[in-house]
């Protein structure tokens, strides 16, 4: 038995722990003796539908970490959607300059603003809780990742479907869906 559970990357963990079954609920099995416990799961997402980490964040109160537009002061969590980059000189995309357009006012907002917007940040829920808080946050908040460098990466993995997937799992934090035809199962 155990009262802190802590289980990094879930999507890593294999189907089964052999004979015993999926590995991530007999972990939580363990913590059934204390009326305390803490179970914290943590991943970066993989395959849509068949993420562990997704379905635990679909599960919880889905936090995202929402920040003040500096222009009108709507809270919002940064999409990538709302990440542009202007047409240069010659017509090609100037990836050198990208900025976040807020959802409400539309004001452009260059990254030079996203440390004061991060400080001034908080995590607001998008679903209703049942006891279990989820949280998630993408790469276009890190202190040490510029969006250029994002939108640099973005354009190499453009075309290249393992390239994109590493992209979307780990910039966006978002699960993979392959594209084209499925087989329903």
């Amino acid at each position: 038995p155990i009262r802190i559970l802590f289980l990094d990357e879930v999507d890593r963990f294999p189907a089964s722990a052999g004979s015993e079954g999926d590995p991530v609920k007999l972990a939580i099995k363990r913590t059934a003796s204390f009326v305390n416990r803490k179970i914290i799961m943590t991943s970066t997402p993989t395959v849509k539908g068949g993420s562990r980490i997704e379905m635990a964040f679909d599960a919880s109160d889905q936090r995202r970490y929402h920040i003040p537009c500096p222009e009108c002061g709507n809270m919002d969590h940064i999409k990538w959607s709302n990440i542009h980059w202007a047409k240069g000189d010659d017509g090609k995309w100037d990836r050198s300059a990208p900025w976040l357009e807020c959802e409400a006012c539309k004001a452009v907002i260059p990254e030079t603003s996203k440390r004061s917007m991060i400080a001034a940040g908080r995590w607001i829920a998008g679903a209703e809780s049942h006891g279990v808080a989820g949280f998630h946050i993408n790469e276009m908040y890190s202190p040490t990742r510029t969006w250029t460098e994002i939108v640099e990466d973005h354009y190499e993995a453009m075309g290249d479907t393992e390239l994109r997937r590493v992209w979307v799992n780990t910039t966006l934090g978002e699960t993979y869906e392959e594209q084209g035809k499925t087989i329903d199962a």
